[in-house]
């Protein structure tokens, strides 16, 4: 089962995330994949990717107040796909968004990892771009909206 979270910034995809991780957790299930954190200033954002299983983070993208961004193509091509091909019960994707677009190792380790009988949970940012599009077209994804007004009943 692939299942995937939508919606605005700040809505509660991640905290909703978080809070399944921490159920399957109590249940004995286990969890691999990855998680996105931030650092966001007037001058800098950077954005990095962390390893579930590892406990390891890598930067994955370092721009400027304007949106310049250099893009760490191996965070994703080397550093996600290991964190997203460990066995475990449920793989999170904790975010997908548009720095993915370049990655073509990355994106194939997704589109196989979504064909598998695996399942699967992650985040969608609510962008347009052919590999977002792509997840979003699949027959085996379901896609949820959280918004202010269900977040809550999602958790």
């Amino acid at each position: 089962m692939n299942t995937f979270l939508t919606g605005v910034p700040g809505v509660g995809k991640s905290t909703i995330i978080e809070e399944a991780i921490r159920e399957l957790r109590n249940y004995g299930k286990s969890v691999a994949g990855y998680y996105t954190t931030r650092e966001i200033t007037p001058e800098r954002k950077a954005f990095w990717l962390n390893d579930y299983v590892t406990g390891d983070s890598v930067l994955m993208a370092d721009g400027d107040a304007d949106g310049n961004f250099d893009v760490n193509l191996d965070a994703f091509n080397v550093f996600a796909v290991n964190a997203i091909g460990r066995s475990a019960d449920v793989v999170v994707l904790d975010e997908l968004g548009v720095f993915e677009e370049p990655c073509e190792a990355f994106k194939t380790a997704v589109y196989d990892l979504l064909s598998k009988a695996q399942t699967v949970l992650g985040v969608l940012k609510l962008r347009d771009g052919e590999f977002l599009d792509s997840i979003r077209a699949r027959g085996d994804v379901k896609i949820t909206e959280v918004t202010f007004e269900n977040r809550d009943s999602l958790m």
